[in-house]
């Protein structure tokens, strides 16, 4: 949980402000995916740390490091 607004709101003003910046959600809801949500992935909790990673890996379109 975020303290003074949901994922939804800060997704909106990441909209607002032109941010280009890749966004892969973190979250435990199957309602949706990184298509609706219009961002560069979607992981779903609970999450491991190497999906994470290639999720962001995927997001910016690099090959990992090693």
């Amino acid at each position: 949980m975020m303290p003074r607004m949901n994922g939804f709101e800060v997704l909106e003003r990441l909209r607002e402000e032109r941010n280009t910046v890749p966004v892969v959600v973190v979250s435990a809801n199957q309602g949706y995916d990184a298509e609706d949500l219009k961002v560069a992935g979607k992981v779903r909790k609970p999450v491991g740390l190497q999906q994470l990673l290639d999720a962001v890996t995927a997001a910016l379109g690099t090959e990992p490091s090693s």
